[in-house]
């Protein structure tokens, strides 16, 4: 008897989890964020007598399917080991897309 008892206690709390779970009791969040992609590029090449190393990260914000705008930034590390010179190279962009066809990006 005893057991029954348990055992309707935890199948009603559980459907009552369940239920409750479904529930969306989210705040509605800025659509801002929801337009907006990340990404970019990493670059690594060593050889004998040159090492480079490269990071360029962009921010895409998406209008709507076919019209996009962005920036992004970029660092360039290089050394050439012959001539001992070393360079630090930064820049920034600004950029739009245009994507008629979204098969083809």
């Amino acid at each position: 008897m005893f057991q029954k008892v348990i055992v309707v206690i935890l199948l009603s709390l559980l459907t009552h989890v369940s239920c409750w779970s479904q529930e969306k009791n989210e705040a509605p969040q800025n659509t801002f964020w929801k337009n907006v992609r990340f990404g970019g590029g990493m670059q690594l090449s060593i050889g004998s007598s040159y090492t480079t190393i490269g990071v360029s990260p962009s921010a895409i914000y998406e209008f709507s399917d076919k019209w996009a705008t962005g920036v992004g930034v970029s660092y360039l590390y290089a050394k050439y080991k012959l001539q001992d010179i070393r360079y630090n190279v930064y820049g920034a962009s600004t950029f739009v897309l245009y994507n008629p066809i979204r098969e083809i990006q």
